[in-house]
C-alpha cells in the first residue's frame, strides 16, 4: 500500500485525478477539504482528520476509517460498503442515501447525523450513538443494534433490525424482551 501525504492528495485531486485506490492516508490532516467523487476504495484512513470535509458521491468501499474524525462531514450518496468505521466520530455528518451495507459502525458517534434513505443493511452498529439522528427511510434490515443509543432519533423503522436489552429506543426506553 503506497503512502500518500495529505498535501500530495490535494495537489493530485486539484489536477483532476480521482482514483486513489488502496493508498495509506492514515493520520492525514484534511480539515474542510473538498474531495467529492474521489475513489479511496480499500485505503487505510485510520485516524484521519476530515471534519467539515465533502466526500459526497465518493467510493470508499472496504476502507479502514477506524478512530477517524469525520464530524460535520458531507457523505451524501457515498459508497461505504463493508467499510470499517469503528470508533469514528461522525456526529452531525450528512450520510443521506449513503451505502453502508455490511459496514462496521461499532462504537461510532453518529449523534445528530442525517442517515435518511441510507442503506445500513447488515451493518454492525453495536454500542453506537445514534441519538437525535434522522433515520427517515433508512434500511436497517439485519443491522446489529445491540447496545445502540437511539434516544430521540427521528423516523426510525426497526423492522428486521437486531436489538438487545441494552438498546435504547427513540423513546428512551429499552426493549422488553421476555
Amino acid at each position: 500500500m503506497q503512502r500518500v501525504s495529505a498535501e500530495e492528495l490535494k495537489i493530485l485531486y486539484a489536477s483532476g485525478q480521482r482514483q486513489f485506490r488502496a493508498i495509506d492516508l492514515s493520520e492525514a490532516y484534511l480539515f474542510d477539504c473538498d474531495l467529492r467523487g474521489v475513489d479511496l476504495s480499500s485505503s487505510n484512513l485510520t485516524r484521519i482528520y476530515l471534519p467539515y470535509s465533502n466526500l459526497s458521491q465518493s467510493r470508499l468501499q472496504n476502507v479502514c476509517l477506524v478512530d477517524a474524525e469525520l464530524g460535520d462531514a458531507k457523505f451524501y450518496q457515498v459508497n461505504l460498503e463493508s467499510a470499517n468505521l469503528a470508533r469514528a466520530n461522525l456526529s452531525r455528518a450528512n450520510l443521506r442515501q449513503a451505502n453502508l451495507q455490511g459496514a462496521n459502525l461499532s462504537e461510532v458517534n453518529l449523534q445528530g447525523s442525517d442517515l435518511s434513505k441510507a442503506n445500513l443493511q447488515g451493518a454492525i452498529l453495536s454500542n453506537t450513538d445514534l441519538s437525535r439522528s434522522n433515520l427517515d427511510g433508512t434500511n436497517l434490515e439485519g443491522a446489529d443494534l445491540s447496545g445502540c443509543n437511539l434516544f430521540r432519533a427521528q423516523n426510525v423503522d426497526l423492522t428486521g433490525a437486531k436489538l438487545d436489552s441494552r438498546t435504547i429506543l427513540p423513546s428512551g426506553y429499552r426493549p422488553n424482551f421476555p
